[in-house]
């Protein structure tokens, strides 16, 4: 499935089955609150497992229907990302977060609430925003506001590349250095 987004537009994406817990809701209400000609060019391409129905109701009900774009698991995410804006994250609970990682990974930079294990290497690296407990979805809103408006994509895109490498170097070993050491690897593979 090819998505086909205007050359100016900004694509959010969001990865991740059980769209409650990874907050999908909160990433389309934000959308929704964008000033209007900033939401008239942005678009959330959403992958994971899940039913995607009351979602989709909520976009649709948001004005959003023709903005948010709901996909089963794919196997081109590392292609995804690299292809995206932003990651938008705002999760409600993650041990972990493997995502982000890979974002950073991908020079993705990363929109996040820190109810996810991995949030604090986002902050770490400074390579995008966190939103802070308890989780106000008005919070989110000015965020990603910001962060649409701010310039300062490339830069928090090569902040989080930089500590991703870093990882890789530092860890002998660990789950993060795995995760980002196969992302590498398909990216090569992908390339040759």
């Amino acid at each position: 499935q090819t998505f086909g987004f205007g050359e100016h537009e900004y694509v959010l994406l969001a990865v991740g089955s059980g769209f409650r817990t990874k907050g999908l809701d909160r990433s389309i209400q934000a959308v929704a609150a964008l000033p209007p000609d900033l939401r008239g060019k942005t678009r959330l391409l959403v992958v994971g497992q899940d039913n995607p129905k009351v979602f989709k109701r909520l976009a649709a009900d948001l004005g959003l229907q023709e903005r948010v774009h709901i996909s089963a698991g794919r196997s081109d995410i590392p292609q995804l990302m690299q292809g995206a804006d932003f990651l938008i994250h705002p999760a409600r609970r993650e041990l972990a977060g493997h995502v982000l990682l890979e974002a950073m990974a991908s020079g993705l930079p990363v929109l996040v609430s820190d109810a996810c294990g991995y949030a604090w290497h986002i902050e770490q690296a400074k390579a995008g925003k966190l939103i802070a407990a308890p989780f106000q979805q008005q919070e989110l809103n000015a965020q990603l506001t910001e962060m649409l408006m701010s310039g300062m994509k490339d830069e928090w895109a090569a902040n989080g590349l930089k500590y991703a490498q870093g990882i890789m170097v530092a860890n002998d070993g660990s789950a993060e250095a795995k995760i980002l050491l196969a992302i590498a690897k398909s990216k090569q593979q992908g390339q040759g």
